[in-house]
């Protein structure tokens, strides 16, 4: 099978979604159809994060169920975006690579990071396969909704540049619902 290569360089990203459009109530989002205990129930959102925890106010915040994505961000996902099954778990692999990227770059491990920006990539991809990418700002704008976070963003896609600066990523030229489908675990 043919392979596509992409080479995008992390610069690009660290401006993307440039944040300040936060919610501070995701549950405002929900469908009218819908009610916040069936989306909760049925997607087993995490409960809102308290702004006590010790971790609330880091880039990765609070992951109560440790799935790797920041419960406030799942929970964005999830009411904005349900009852589109799929199109939540692409939206959850952007943010679970995001913050799986993140820890990489705290850790200094760069081959983790560069496959957590992989990740990042195939998300964005198979998103924009599927629907366009008309949320993937929003969720970028999400996970970088506070002055600390975005300079975080910025400065862990920066680290990035002092090696290469560019990642390459290999998709499939075709086939691509398959390659997504499985790499998101839809069916």
């Amino acid at each position: 099978m043919k392979k596509l290569l992409f080479m995008i360089a992390i610069i690009g990203l660290s401006g993307c979604g440039g944040g300040g459009s936060s919610s501070s109530d995701p549950t405002s989002l929900i469908d009218p159809d819908y009610t916040v205990e069936q989306i909760e129930d049925d997607l087993e959102l995490p409960p809102e994060p308290e702004e006590t925890h010790p971790d609330y106010n880091t880039y990765n915040s609070v992951d109560s169920n440790n799935n790797k994505i920041r419960d406030s961000v799942e929970r964005y996902i999830g009411f904005k975006h349900y009852p589109d099954k799929q199109e939540i778990a692409i939206l959850n692999g952007l943010a679970k690579a995001s913050f799986e990227r993140q820890e990489a770059y705290e850790s200094g491990d760069m081959v983790k990071y560069k496959a957590g920006m992989q990740s990042v990539f195939k998300a964005m991809l198979c998103y924009n396969y599927f629907y366009n990418g008309h949320a993937i700002d929003d969720i970028l704008s999400q996970i970088k909704d506070t002055e600390e976070r975005k300079t975080n963003y910025r400065k862990n896609s920066n680290k990035a540049l002092s090696g290469t600066g560019l990642i390459s990523f290999s998709s499939p030229t075709n086939g691509l619902d398959e390659y997504c489908k499985e790499g998101f675990n839809i069916k």
